[in-house]
């Protein structure tokens, strides 16, 4: 009996987590993005299932494996109650969710154990996202009433974080951001919700200004989602050593796309059969230049995790 082995690849970008086994332990870096280095991850991810999408995921610290967050899933979607934890032990938020919607209020708590906002789901639809509600500063003080006033949110250090100008319940006038030492990186206004005019600075002091239609764009293919698929279809080969020996199975690699749109930092993550992998890293860092991702105006490097999917069909 004949075999004609064809390959199909899967061409999806994953943003958050990936995994190929019924039980998985996947490792963070401090934005949540898995990384194939334990030692320089932040945090670690165990779920119960291959998609970490049903039953209870919980994420921890890797320096003290301290939990830092607890949710539940069924049928792929939020369920239950959701909390998060600073790296001391103490409660950082909790919500509860229905199909991924929320239910009552998003709760966020200082340090020190004090609440400092509220969110609420708009139920007749006039947001697409949950809104600020109610604010307190570290003493308890109300800063923001019935989506009015002004929200500060705090770096764990304590430092600011982000000051946010509020006028029923959306944005309305200036909103600073800073990073943990203290520097302003970007100020943007507002004016009923939408963004008038942003600005900001680079580690270097460079100046960017943007609007509502420059601000961000995620990196792009040159072509499309199509062209990308034709070249992966044109370019990516079947290894010989793993069709012989029935391998089958998806290759999950990392990559980066750096401000001149170049593929670079290509590498495994997760993989099959080495002729396997070394195909899947070798297509995707013969790929071209894509046009680079913008965020705050200026060109940026953004991460992504591709799984390519090796399957012989008899």
């Amino acid at each position: 009996m004949m075999f004609k082995k064809l390959l199909f690849l899967i061409l999806c970008i994953v943003g958050n987590y990936y995994s190929l086994s019924a039980q998985v332990t996947l490792y963070l870096n401090e934005v949540y993005v898995p990384i194939a280095k334990k030692d320089t991850a932040t945090y670690y991810k165990t779920c119960k299932d291959s998609a970490c999408a049903e039953g209870n995921v919980l994420i921890y610290y890797k320096k003290n494996d301290q939990l830092a967050s607890s949710s539940f899933y069924t049928n792929k979607k939020l369920n239950g109650e959701t909390k998060t934890y600073y790296s001391t032990g103490v409660l950082k938020s909790k919500a509860s969710y229905k199909d991924d919607v929320l239910e009552n209020t998003y709760d966020f708590y200082y340090p020190n154990g004090k609440i400092a906002y509220s969110k609420k789901e708009d139920k007749e639809k006039k947001w697409t996202t949950a809104v600020y509600h109610q604010a307190w500063d570290s003493t308890g003080k109300a800063t923001l009433t019935n989506g009015t006033g002004l929200i500060v949110l705090y770096y764990e250090n304590g430092k600011i974080n982000q000051e946010i100008n509020y006028k029923d319940y959306k944005e309305d006038g200036l909103t600073t951001n800073y990073r943990e030492n203290g520097t302003v990186y970007q100020k943007e206004t507002y004016k009923k919700g939408k963004l008038v005019a942003g600005e900001s600075w680079d580690l270097e002091g460079k100046r960017y200004e943007y609007d509502e239609n420059t601000k961000e764009k995620m990196p792009a293919f040159k072509g499309g989602l199509p062209a990308l698929a034709q070249f992966m279809k044109d370019n990516l080969k079947y290894p010989r050593k793993a069709s012989r020996k029935n391998i089958e199975g998806t290759v999950y690699v990392k990559f980066k796309i750096d401000t001149q749109g170049k593929v670079t930092g290509v590498e495994v993550v997760k993989g099959i059969f080495p002729e396997c992998d070394e195909e899947a890293v070798r297509v995707i860092k013969s790929m071209p230049d894509w046009e680079a991702g913008v965020q705050a105006g200026r060109k940026v490097t953004v991460w992504f995790t591709y799984p390519i999917k090796f399957k012989l069909q008899r």
